[in-house]
């Protein structure tokens, strides 16, 4: 129709937390762009390290030092890139299923039930906490102060960590799984960190670790 006039186009005000959550997805989508491209331009150089007595059941990177549980029972420390060992920390009777570091403390889950908190300056033992159940998996958040633990019985729990956690467990959630977990992985998602499960019957769970979850499920 002559003469009429143009639609008037609005813009839409972004919130904070839209643009902060924009942010993150964009260096989200950089960082794994980059690393799709080291994957297929890269050139990496294999070492090969005699390490357990048996096969080794976890690994942990933080910074230049590789933390490694055995099914001998054993966590070993690694100085990275050469690949040389530190100490060998020895104390469970069992498998060691999970290790994580907060570079100021080490921890170790094993099938013996026990979360072990370790010295990384002295390689000993400090703190241990009995969760009464075989550990299958275990991850840390830093930020948060937390551990969280996988178990042969399906429960996922989390504890308060550092040197001065005590034996407080935050919250347990029982039937978290149909079966066994097998592994623990904590991510960053656009509203907070998520945690990655997986169990021996081939199932995969995403939670997310905001502060109504956890109250929910003490």
């Amino acid at each position: 129709m002559a003469g009429a006039r143009p639609p008037v186009r609005v813009s839409q005000v972004q919130s904070p937390a839209d643009l902060r959550r924009h942010e993150l997805e964009e260096l989200h989508n950089a960082q794994l762009s980059k690393l799709k491209g080291a994957w297929r331009e890269g050139v990496f150089k294999q070492s090969m390290m005699d390490a357990h007595r048996s096969a080794i059941s976890c690994l942990h990177l933080s910074g230049n030092c590789l933390l490694s549980g055995g099914f001998d029972g054993i966590i070993k420390e690694w100085q990275l890139p050469g690949g040389t060992m530190v100490r060998s920390l020895g104390g469970h009777t069992s498998a060691v299923r999970g290790v994580w570091s907060d570079r100021e403390v080490y921890y170790s889950g094993s099938e013996d039930c026990l979360i072990v908190a370790w010295d990384p300056l002295t390689g000993k033992q400090f703190r241990s906490i009995n969760c009464f159940t075989p550990i299958r998996a275990l991850a840390g958040d830093a930020a948060a102060g937390r551990l969280y633990t996988g178990h042969s019985d399906r429960s996922l729990r989390a504890y308060k960590s550092g040197a001065d956690g005590g034996d407080l467990e935050i919250f347990k959630l029982k039937g978290a799984h149909s079966g066994a977990f097998t592994a623990l992985s904590l991510v960053q998602g656009s509203d907070g960190h998520l945690l990655i499960s997986t169990d021996e019957r081939g199932e995969c769970r995403l939670w997310d670790l905001g502060v109504n979850f956890l109250k929910s499920e003490k």
